[in-house]
């Protein structure tokens, strides 16, 4: 199995019975200049931002073109404050605290990002099965539900970087993930702080289901172990943990067994 490990596979080959030693500035260091061809998480904000202003300029000459700028108009403000055409909505920093519940049913593509939810209760995306990209970065978010993603069969590229979610069991309860049968990429970079390194573990029981994940975005901290359910990743191409917080000093041997 393939696996791209930003920051570590390239000291692979030094391992010993020795834990390998890293310093401060690995996590810059190591930065690659761009993402790998092979990271499902390579459709990033801005190329969804240029598609959406497409799509909603395309929609929009249509509307002209048989007449119907008044209909479109009344539908546009039905959404307010988000920017919504048919498949897409654009709710980027209006300080939200909760996920509006008025959006189109069959969009596929929705930005929440910069915004203030802390909350994602059960079912809260029911009413939008059909999305495939969710961008929940930059909120505030602490601890998920177990149904916060039911119904989300076709996401496969969702982001819950720059929060607070914490890698504890409370914080991922299991099954979280189950429905995201079709996920490719999952971002939870820079969600620890430089003081919060002590006592965590990847969520790996959670990300068990997760058999279509391609693209992993994780926080690196010190005496990392990636749990026996990342067996079960057998799709994972790209592990990166240069985009978050980092502050790993040692890696022992068995690090990267379940991986690798």
């Amino acid at each position: 199995m393939k696996i791209l490990l930003i920051l570590i596979i390239i000291t692979w080959r030094k391992v010993t019975s020795s834990p390998i030693k890293f310093n401060v500035m690995d996590c810059i260091e190591y930065l690659p200049m761009s993402l790998d061809n092979d990271d499902a998480c390579n459709l990033d904000a801005s190329y969804v931002e240029e598609q959406f202003r497409e799509d909603r300029e395309e929609d929009v000459y249509m509307k002209h073109i048989k007449q119907e700028q008044d209909t479109y108009d009344t539908t546009h403000r039905m959404y307010d404050p988000c920017t919504c055409n048919y498949i897409w909505c654009n709710c980027t920093g209006l300080g939200l605290k909760n996920v509006p519940g008025n959006l189109p049913q069959n969009i596929q593509k929705l930005r929440l990002d910069y915004n203030a939810i802390a909350v994602l209760p059960n079912c809260i995306f029911c009413n939008y099965s059909q999305l495939n990209y969710l961008d929940l970065s930059y909120n505030n978010l602490t601890q998920l539900q177990v149904g916060s993603f039911w119904r989300l069969e076709h996401l496969n590229w969702l982001n819950l970087g720059n929060n607070s979610l914490m890698y504890f069991k409370e914080t991922f309860p299991n099954g979280v993930f189950s429905n995201l049968v079709s996920l490719r990429c999952l971002k939870l970079q820079r969600n620890l702080h430089s003081n919060q390194y002590i006592d965590f573990h990847f969520p790996d029981e959670v990300l068990a289901n997760l058999t279509n994940l391609e693209s992993l975005y994780l926080d690196g901290f010190d005496s990392l172990v990636f749990g026996e359910h990342f067996k079960n990743l057998t799709k994972l191409k790209t592990l990166d943990l240069s985009r978050g917080y980092c502050n790993i000093k040692s890696l022992s041997k068995s690090a990267l067994s379940n991986i690798y």
